[in-house]
């Protein structure tokens, strides 16, 4: 063997010599003919081996994305992997051969309904269990999107508490980043107070909840905190315009163990954790405007009591000293409201 040779075999032997093939005893090889077929070898292994790794990595790559749908419970993750004898050499063989013409045909498979009925189930059970409920008090902190130049959405805040009476009393409050603003509801006429500039307006309302909250939207445009909370508990099925419907799984609010389920209407996607156990109290609600280019999303996070105490007079307004009373503008285009505006005074320059 040339010097040459001995230089060529001392660099390339020994990385062949851990898969059998040439080895040096006193820095000489065996022979040269065993060198070069254990070269030649190992060339050939270790292209083959890449190869198939190479394989292997593209096949996983094209078939673990995950398939998901908007309300298929959990969150599944199909990888369509073959694991058998002689893996490597299947997954390199199937790259390079075509699929076959007839490929056999998978079994059909029962679509499940794109409301799931244990959704509707569970929004029926809560929805029974807030009917029963004569007075109680929700403490709840609330985000919303508000829309700037056009098509930027800015978080705002705000902490609600309200303390209801069915069917007819109401008194709430929520302070919010831009302002102040307190209700309070009798049975008989709706007040709308700002504490910080002293302002309060009245409207006559229907005998009930539920009725007040309708025409304060419809002739004024004027939404109450927690509008749907309070449609829920006066009865309002939640589920009765849904298009789809799943139960996203178990979870954590507040420390309460609660059921995340998800909703679809045609305008509108609904989230809601609901109490697990005898007592299905929604404890946060997420709501999306989809009509909405912006997309915009409200969110309450919200805590019971169900044994409040209450004082009658609560919910009767009495206005504090220097207050103003001021109309209440009609929303356009509005229905007629049921009765004139009360308001007999200015406001104060």
């Amino acid at each position: 063997m040339t010097s040459k040779q001995r230089r060529h075999a001392a660099q390339w032997a020994p990385r062949f010599a851990s898969r059998g093939g040439a080895q040096l005893v006193d820095g000489t090889l065996l022979s040269t003919y065993r060198f070069r077929a254990a070269a030649a070898g190992a060339w050939a292994r270790a292209s083959w081996e890449r190869a198939a790794r190479d394989g292997f990595e593209r096949h996983i790559r094209c078939t673990t994305q995950p398939s998901m749908t908007l309300f298929s419970g959990a969150r599944t993750f199909v990888p369509a992997l073959a694991l058998v004898a002689g893996a490597g050499l299947a997954v390199a063989h199937a790259t390079t051969t075509p699929a076959p013409n007839n490929p056999p045909k998978k079994e059909a498979t029962e679509a499940k309904p794109a409301v799931d009925p244990q959704v509707k189930e569970s929004l029926a059970r809560m929805g029974a269990f807030l009917k029963t409920l004569h007075e109680f008090s929700i403490h709840a902190e609330t985000t919303k999107d508000e829309i700037v130049q056009s098509d930027y959405k800015v978080k705002k805040t705000a902490v609600v508490d309200m303390t209801v009476r069915h069917p007819d009393r109401l008194r709430a409050s929520a302070v919010g980043d831009d302002e102040s603003r307190e209700f309070f509801y009798d049975g008989k006429t709706l007040t709308i107070y700002s504490p910080a500039q002293k302002y309060y307006a009245t409207m006559d309302s229907p005998p009930t909840i539920a009725a007040t909250l309708d025409a304060a939207k419809a002739h004024y445009d004027l939404e109450l905190p927690l509008a749907d909370l309070l449609y829920l508990a006066a009865g309002d099925d939640l589920g009765k315009n849904a298009i789809e419907a799943g139960d996203i799984g178990p979870s954590r609010i507040g420390g309460v163990d609660c059921e995340h389920l998800a909703l679809r209407s045609p305008e509108v996607d609904w989230q809601i954790w609901i109490e697990k156990g005898n007592k299905p109290l929604p404890h946060k609600v997420v709501i999306t405007t989809r009509n909405q280019p912006t997309a915009p999303q409200y969110s309450a996070v919200v805590t019971w009591d169900l044994s409040p105490k209450i004082d009658d007079g609560m919910f009767a307004f009495k206005a504090p000293d220097g207050a103003t009373a001021v109309p209440i503008l009609p929303a356009p285009a509005a229905k007629a409201p049921p009765t004139a505006n009360p308001a007999t005074k200015k406001p104060a320059k």
